[in-house]
């Protein structure tokens, strides 16, 4: 079979090759398994503000124009999203900041579960969540999927969302700094209109 000078070049531009696909191009990050893998097992395994810092800073901005994400990636952030969790509540800033990084790289699971680490977090310093979630506005894709999530409480219990719904709202009234007045107003507002289900 002769192939003609046509059939050549679109062999040569339309097949992708190896050389392109592991190029990086300004503006992209790649989230794989060798570099942020390795850095995220080094923070689950020690987990503490320095490894918290270099997860953070291994993470996309929000900024960049792609994200190459390697599929096991996820799932090793999702196993040991418990980890990050105690982080949170012991006090660790920088594995609050971590949480909303996350997001740009979440798919709907992984969302879900930043947004009910997140929102139980709104009742128990509700200072830290508003001031990260002021700082990182841009990177959460909706505020009720952090303000409404409720992680203690079942589905159909309305009780205890509504109870977990009113100690929410009891903690950030008593946030009074002046940089997170429109960031509060807007939680309040969108936990208000959350639906109890």
């Amino acid at each position: 079979m002769r192939l003609s000078w046509v059939s050549i070049l679109l062999l040569i531009f339309v097949i992708p090759q190896p050389s392109v696909l592991n190029s990086k191009s300004p503006g992209e990050v790649q989230i794989d398994m060798t570099s942020f893998g390795k850095v995220w097992k080094d923070y689950i395994s020690n987990p503490n503000g320095e490894n918290a810092l270099r997860v953070y800073s291994m993470l996309p901005d929000g900024k960049d124009r792609e994200i190459r994400l390697q599929v096991e990636v996820r799932p090793l952030i999702i196993n040991n999203l418990v980890i990050l969790e105690s982080q949170i509540f012991s006090g660790d800033r920088d594995s609050l900041r971590v949480a909303f990084r996350l997001f740009t790289i979440a798919d709907t699971a992984l969302e879900e579960e930043l947004g009910k680490i997140l929102g139980n977090y709104i009742r128990f310093n509700a200072r830290s969540c508003l001031r990260e979630l002021n700082n990182h506005r841009d990177l959460v894709p909706y505020l009720s999927l952090i303000v409404c999530s409720f992680q203690f409480t079942l589905r159909g219990d309305t009780t205890g969302q509504g109870l977990e719904r009113k100690a929410r709202l009891k903690a950030m009234e008593y946030v009074d700094d002046g940089d997170l007045k429109a960031i509060k107003k807007e939680c309040i507002k969108t936990l208000k209109k959350c639906k109890i289900k």
